[in-house]
């Protein structure tokens, strides 16, 4: 049965006709609607004002004009609340006809003794999504639109995140969520996977600009994003406006750093054709000094601080989306095509390491590099209130080209100063040179499914089918060698996620329970195998099916009150380079298992006001993992395969705090403190006690806290504003390997960090021309990241930007 959803024939052949069935249909107006504008008692419109039909599902915010609308609404009588930070919230008793189209304006009494705020339904999206039973953060990227930001530095200030780059702009990197990292925590963009995308869709190039929000599910992670994610996921949401608008930003800043951004709608009112361009472009030289480094110079070996000086990164894109938008029969019909490219420069190896004199040993690379580009076309179906209200479908395809060329060819090996100091004959990077091309083609799609059984139960239902094929071949020296990848290689992944969400108690019980099931085809051939002390080659085919379930609940015990806890039993299958290797230095494993983990949280939030426009917000909570068969990397000379190697236990608190005055004062603290321990008793494949057994992971930040101030003067004559910000990040020192097996002068650490940033913006009162300044890591402190390698010192920026939309 499950073989049968899953099957790429049954989508093909059902896709079409969802499209086409719903986008014929023609609403009766059987059903009720309201609709209005809600003011302030001088007649100025109100920004996001929650208007909510008591103990339903239904409910909206205003929109830059102060106007809502709620559709699609039974007959029968309501109470409908009406509410918003600030001011007296509003209750009206209404009684709807069929096919009625209620008008309602209303003037809300600013609050100014005490600020009664009822959390219900129907509030901005950011804020509908942390209602969830789910741990999640969601982050409005607004207040970030004025910096030089990208999703990633956003996403290092939240609470339970550690982004650990490599580097400078463009680097790599590795995302910690609640102990879990690298692949275990799964990437989306508008709810499709990112892993196979390329790197232009990293989340460090991404910018501010471009993003609406960023949902950050710790743990559990919904089904609609259709993914096998261990212990959590990241769902980067692009701007979907109703009104017209152009966004244009440019920064420049330290080591010759570029960053310009567009980002913009035009519609027509009358036949709903849209049209959607955003486009960016980054660059750095990247050219940051390196602090405390040991490298040779002749025959001696000498300890400085010297200049980066082959790390130079550019990414670029451009895309378009045409069609229709809020039309009768579609919500949003958009296709898109979007081009780009990444150049890259490699200066060091992956990791570092600390010596005796507490200086650092960091290898480097004068002459690899790396490219990309990667062509895109998409198609977006949205459709809402069908079938009297209740059916909402979500449709979203992709068709994604990626060309990858990667190149470590030199025999020469340099010093810090970027000196020649003697040539081998091997690659910089690997044991053997290798100038490898490939080229991946990769279609995906999603589609959702939700119905309303009735105002207080709800089924979704998700299905994602991705499908990709790879071929490549090391070319070095103008050679075709009969190498991995030569032939194509396949992948095919479905994912299958059925839930049912009840609201009961009147709104304040919220529960989930779901159902997920995944599976993978996988073809690879000349698979290099390493077995009984004999290498051989050959074609390998591995099919994967696992199940996965959970639940997620929220309960308001007051009015400013809740509790959450969730759990699931997730997975994370193989990728195919863990499973096949990759033709050179990675071998194949084909027994190679599933990680699994068993994930549970459970958290308080509460807010009170304190009377003038102010309030305190706090949210806490706790999180246990057991993740079960680890997939690491094992050495073996010159080669590497991955293997299951160890169980972890995972247990940790995360708690933030925030005081907000009006919209003029903020200042927030959040901290996290996490324990990430070998859970393995017994060595794998021995009788041997393990001795590392509930020790802390190496290399892993057990403590780390961010903090954030800011302030805004909203005149400060000729009509202008102006706002300053302040962010700090701080980590605890942790060890580089387990000090348990380390002797007493090898206990390297890296260092604790205390970085802080600075920054201020001065605007036009309606936001259109905005020019911003910021200090970043303005101490010059020392910010070290995954095996001591070293991130950029004080860094200075400006950022212009010119914004308007269709209500200024």
């Amino acid at each position: 049965m499950i073989n049968m959803l899953l099957a790429p024939g049954v989508l093909l052949k059902t896709i079409p006709v969802i499209v086409l069935f719903f986008g014929s249909i023609t609403l009766k107006a059987q059903n009720a609607s309201i609709s209005g504008q809600i003011t302030d008692l001088t007649g100025t419109t109100i920004t996001g004002i929650t208007v909510v039909l008591d103990g339903t599902l239904k409910g909206a915010a205003t929109d830059a004009n102060g106007q809502f609308t709620i559709d699609a609404i039974k007959p029968g009588n309501y109470m409908l609340i009406i509410s918003g930070i600030g001011y007296h919230k509003q209750t009206r008793d209404i009684t709807l006809i069929k096919g009625q189209k209620l008008t309602l304006n209303v003037k809300l009494e600013d609050s100014t003794i005490e600020m009664d705020e009822v959390v219900v339904r129907g509030e901005s999206e950011a804020q509908r999504v942390e209602r969830q039973g789910f741990t999640v953060n969601s982050i409005e990227t607004k207040k970030f639109e004025n910096t030089a930001l990208d999703i990633n530095q956003i996403l290092g200030q939240t609470t339970g995140v550690r982004i650990r780059e490599t580097g400078g702009l463009g680097s790599d990197f590795n995302f910690f969520l609640n102990g879990l990292s690298g692949r275990q925590v799964r990437f989306f963009l508008d709810g499709l996977p990112l892993e196979n995308y390329g790197s232009v869709f990293n989340l460090n190039n991404i910018p501010a600009n471009l993003i609406e929000r960023v949902d950050i599910y710790k743990g559990v992670v919904p089904i609609h994003l259709g993914a096998d994610a261990l212990g959590g996921a990241i769902d980067v949401v692009t701007k979907q406006n109703a009104g017209d608008y152009l966004d244009v930003s440019y920064s420049y800043g330290s080591f010759n750093t570029h960053r310009a951004n567009l980002s913009a709608q035009w519609r027509n009112p009358e036949s709903g054709l849209t049209i959607r361009p955003q486009a960016f472009y980054n660059y750095s030289d990247n050219n940051y000094t390196m602090r405390n480094l040991q490298t040779q110079v002749g025959n001696e070996f000498i300890t400085g601080d010297f200049e980066r000086f082959h790390d130079s990164f550019r990414s670029k894109l451009g895309s378009i989306e045409v069609g229709f938008t809020q039309v009768p029969w579609a919500d949003q019909l958009m296709v898109g095509v979007g081009y780009g490219t990444v150049n890259k420069d490699i200066q060091t190896a992956s990791r570092g390491s600390r010596n005796t004199d507490g200086s650092f040993s960091i290898p480097v690379v004068g002459e690899a590099f790396r490219e990309e580009d990667n062509t895109r076309y998409t198609l977006r179906y949205v459709k809402e209130n069908l079938f009297n209200g209740r059916l909402n479908v979500n449709v979203f395809a992709s068709y994604n080209l990626l060309n990858s060329f990667n190149v470590d060819s030199s025999s020469n090996r340099y010093n810090w100063n970027g000196d020649i100091i003697r040539v081998q004959p091997r690659g910089e990077l690997i044991f053997a040179k290798s100038v490898f091309r490939f080229e991946q083609q990769m279609f995906q799609t999603n589609v959702g499914v939700n119905y309303d059984l009735s105002d207080h139960h709800r089924i979704n239902a998700s299905f994602t089918w991705s499908t990709l094929e790879r071929e490549g071949r090391n070319i070095f020296n103008g050679a075709n060698d009969d190498s991995f990848f030569e032939e194509p290689n396949t992948l095919d992944k479905k994912v299958l996620g059925i839930s049912y969400r009840l609201s009961a108690l009147d709104g304040k019980l919220e529960t989930t329970a779901f159902g997920k099931a995944y599976n993978f085809d996988i073809l690879a051939r000349k698979s290099v195998l390493f077995s009984d002390g004999a290498f051989s080659v050959e074609d390998l085919v591995t099919n994967q099916l696992d199940f996965g379930y959970g639940a997620a609940m929220r309960y308001l015990i007051g009015d400013n009150l809740s509790t959450k806890a969730s759990y699931e039993r997730a997975y994370r299958l193989p990728e195919a380079f863990e499973i096949f290797g990759d033709g050179l230095l990675t071998l194949a494993n084909p027994e190679i298992k599933p990680e699994s983990s068993n994930n549970i949280n459970a958290g308080l939030s509460y807010q009170m006001s304190l009377g003038n426009d102010s309030k305190i917000t706090y949210e806490g909570n706790g999180f246990i993992r057991w993740v079960e068969d680890i997939i690491f990397p094992v050495l073996g000379g010159p080669f590497i395969a991955y293997e299951n190697l160890q169980q972890v236990y995972i247990r940790g608190i995360e708690a933030e705090i925030r005081y907000q005055k009006d919209d003029r004062f903020q200042v927030g603290v959040n901290a996290t403190y996490q324990d990430v321990l070998d859970d393995e008793k017994i060595n794998e494949g021995t009788q041997i006690p393990n001795i590392t057994y509930r020790e802390r992971m190496y290399n892993t930040p057990y403590f780390f806290a961010n903090g954030d101030i800011s302030y805004g003067i909203p005149n400060v004559g000729r009509g202008l504003k102006l706002s300053f910000f302040y962010n700090t990040n701080y980590v605890h020192e942790f060890y580089l390997n387990y000090p348990n097996i380390a002797r007493a002068g090898d206990k390297f650490t890296v260092p604790t960090q205390f970085l802080h940033h600075i920054g201020t913006t001065l605007s036009t009162e309606n936001d259109r021309y905005n020019i911003t300044v910021e200090v970043r890591n303005f101490t010059n402190a020392l910010a070290y990241d995954n095996f001591a390698l070293q991130r950029p010192g004080r860094a200075f920026y400006v950022n212009l930007r010119y914004f308007i939309n269709s209500y200024q």
